[in-house]
């Protein structure tokens, strides 16, 4: 009898430390899936949110007179300016998954800014109101990305 019970705490105590093991390897696998997440958010809005301001910048600057860059490279520069307009209005909509409020709520004032007459106002008067709301934008975003993610 007392070598069924010495049996029987055994077999209990080794598939409770099993299950326990296993458990936590599985919650520690789904926190770092989830970091990695919210990690790759924040990069992503944050590259979008340069590509913009690098594109509002350049054009800016134009007056009518032409970048001075390349046919290929402003293509380029509005390509990665479109992408990065459809990733930051994708992120201001969903955002609230996977980056924190405060960088959901700098998201959502950014939505509110970006009100311009982009009929009626100036080419230039456009950008330079696009690049000063992105650049404000992704100066508050970055603050809140290191606090979030703890970089120094």
């Amino acid at each position: 009898m007392d070598v069924l019970t010495n049996l029987a705490v055994s077999i209990t105590s080794g598939a409770l430390a099993a299950f326990l093991g296993a458990w936590w390897a599985i919650r520690k696998f789904y926190a770092e899936r989830n970091w990695e997440r919210r990690e790759r958010a924040y990069e992503e809005i944050i590259h979008a949110l340069y590509d913009i301001t690098r594109y509002c910048a350049v054009q800016k600057e134009d007056y009518g007179q032409g970048t001075g860059l390349s046919a290929e490279k402003e293509n380029e520069l509005q390509i990665k300016y479109m992408s990065a307009y459809s990733s930051v209005n994708k992120s201001i909509d969903i955002g609230s998954l996977y980056i924190s409020s405060k960088a959901n709520k700098i998201l959502q004032l950014l939505r509110e800014h970006r009100n311009v007459d982009y009929e009626g106002e100036p080419a230039f008067e456009v950008f330079e109101h696009e690049h000063s709301i992105h650049k404000e934008a992704l100066d508050a975003f970055l603050v809140v990305a290191r606090k979030e993610l703890h970089i120094k």
